[in-house]
């Protein structure tokens, strides 16, 4: 005689679900509350759940691991590419710090052309303040050498005039009724005759016409 026995299973869904495997489960539940069967058949129908649930736990695990070699794979390709731009960077950089050092040198060379030029600017800029307080210097010596000259002129004017005037009056004292002209030369008075046009002066002889001067006797 087979006992039969009524199984009563009670399963808490939640209202999200947790996938196919807790929807079959569901199912059974809901068969095996409605219908009495011998344990071996029992048994036997939770082996078939058992390897259903197994092999789609199996496929599912095969699916996700394929889609993390997948991911693997890419990662790998972006790792490689990565790896790769990495590379051209760090060329690019040496060639960029070679640049800069080429330029650090170039710029130390010019630091050193503009340290020589400023050197020779500052020593042009103080010759040139000497020179220029010289040239002040000559310049006030000048103004007073032209304010002499200008006091010499007109003394030597003066004075010219004087001996003109001295000259004139003696030789008219000298050459006065008798001769007409005369010659000054070397703080001399010579009285002069005039014979066809040209001047005879005493000891001279012939003169020059601009040398003569006429007298008012």
């Amino acid at each position: 005689m087979v006992e039969v026995y009524e199984y009563n299973y009670e399963y808490k869904s939640e209202d999200s679900g947790k996938g196919k495997l807790q929807k079959l489960f569901e199912k059974f539940k809901n068969f095996f509350a409605n219908v009495k069967v011998d344990r071996r058949f029992l048994a036997l129908v939770v082996a078939v759940v058992a390897v259903i649930a197994i092999g789609s736990y199996t496929s599912y695990s095969s699916m996700v691991l394929q889609k993390l070699e997948d991911e693997k794979a890419e990662l790998l390709t972006q790792l490689n590419y990565l790896n790769a731009s990495l590379l051209e960077c760090q060329d690019d950089l040496g060639q960029a710090n070679k640049q800069i050092r080429n330029l650090q040198t170039n710029v130390n060379q010019l630091n050193q052309q503009v340290q020589a030029i400023t050197q020779q600017k500052n020593q042009i800029e103080e010759s040139y303040n000497q020179c220029d307080d010289e040239r002040k210097t000559l310049k006030s010596r000048l103004q007073e050498c032209q304010k002499s000259i200008s006091s010499y002129e007109s003394k030597l004017t003066e004075w010219e005039g004087s001996y003109k005037k001295l000259a004139e009056n003696f030789a008219k004292q000298k050459c006065c009724p008798d001769y007409d002209h005369y010659v000054l030369e070397s703080d001399n008075v010579y009285c002069c005759i005039q014979v066809e046009g040209n001047y005879f002066c005493g000891s001279l002889g012939k003169v020059k016409d601009e040398d003569v001067k006429t007298l008012a006797c």
